[in-house]
Parts: structure tokens; C-alpha cells; sequence
């Protein structure tokens, strides 16, 4: 990974973190108030989705370790109850894109446009 992309990695996942707490502004599961996390819906690993404002939820970090290090059809099942029992296989089906290529160009563009939301 070039040193350009990784710096852009870097500002994407941090602009994209405030900007789903300030979103959501509390945990969705227990409703505590901090300190709040941003849990990616599907994994981070997946590029196409990583910045994407539907992949994301706020949740404590005690309520975010329990779903990372529990099973994952609680986790499955918290979304489908907070978004729909599509949502997640929707979301899911989408990832698989595999036309998507993760490149330079592709980071520069979330970062424009990340930038635009943290103005809004």
C-alpha cells in the first residue's frame, strides 16, 4: 500500500467515525452515551463499503466488543431488528461486488466526499 493511500485510509476512517457517532449520537443497542465507537456492519476489510453511511452504527465500546467477540448471528439479528430483515443480507449481497477495485483514485474520492459531510 502506497503511502498516499494509506494516509487517505487513515482520514477516511476518522472523518467517517465522527461522523456516524455525531449521526446516531449515543449507542443503538443500550443507549449509553459514551465512549461511543463506530462498528462497520460489514467488516472494514471490505473497501467498497468501509465509508458507506449505511455500513456503520454507534455503539459503546462494551456493547461493540460483545457483538465483535460474540456470536455472529446476534449481530445479525440486531440489525435486522433496527433496520429490516433485509438490510443485512442486502448490504451483504452488495459487498460481494467483485467489479470493485480499491485504488488510489477510489480513496481520494471518499475523502472529498467524506469532507462534505463532516460540513454538513
Amino acid at each position: 500500500m502506497t503511502k498516499e493511500r494509506t494516509l487517505l485510509l487513515r482520514k477516511c476512517d476518522t472523518a467517517f467515525s465522527g461522523y456516524i457517532r455525531g449521526r446516531d449520537g449515543s449507542c443503538l443497542k443500550c443507549g449509553s452515551f459514551g465512549p461511543l465507537e463506530c462498528a462497520h456492519i460489514i467488516p472494514r476489510k471490505n473497501h467498497k463499503l468501509r465509508c458507506d453511511t449505511r455500513n456503520a452504527v454507534t455503539l459503546c465500546s462494551g456493547c461493540h466488543h460483545v457483538f465483535t467477540n460474540g456470536p455472529k448471528l446476534e449481530w445479525e439479528q440486531f440489525i435486522d431488528g433496527k433496520f429490516g430483515d433485509e438490510f443485512y443480507l442486502n448490504l451483504h449481497l452488495e459487498a460481494l461486488d467483485v467489479t470493485f477495485k480499491s485504488n488510489i483514485l477510489f480513496w481520494r474520492s471518499e475523502w472529498a466526499r467524506l469532507k462534505e459531510l463532516e460540513a454538513t
